[in-house]
């Protein structure tokens, strides 16, 4: 049997949905915490790696992180670095709205290592 209609399990928009997906997942999650546990995350992302094909998500806490870090960050530690990383768009809990990425972010990643459509302060 050939491979013709399978598609590609690591193409690019297959993995662009598997890390929107893995954003998603703790967001939908946290969604049932106490609103004090939901007060204590700012932000959750995702991302993934082009050449490894590792998708991982982030979860920002000012009870862990003290606004020295951005959820960016994470996602970058959890992916091993910058290169061939693209990160969704991150996403406040309490709120559900996404959140741009800001300036201190935009100064350490290109843009070009976010999906299109990510919204920038």
């Amino acid at each position: 049997m050939d491979d013709a209609g399978k598609g590609d399990v690591d193409s690019e928009a297959v993995l662009k949905q598997k890390a929107i997906d893995a954003r998603d997942a703790p967001l939908a999650e946290i969604a049932t915490w106490s609103s004090d546990d939901r007060q204590d995350v700012t932000t959750v992302a995702a991302g993934y790696n082009r050449k490894s094909k590792k998708v991982a998500f982030g979860i920002n806490k000012t009870s862990e992180n003290h606004g020295i870090i951005c959820v960016e960050d994470i996602v970058v530690l959890q992916l091993g670095g910058i290169d061939d990383i693209i990160m969704t768009p991150a996403i406040r809990p309490r709120t559900g709205q996404i959140i741009p990425v800001c300036k201190r972010c935009q100064t350490k990643y290109p843009r070009s290592s976010f999906m299109p459509g990510t919204l920038f302060q």
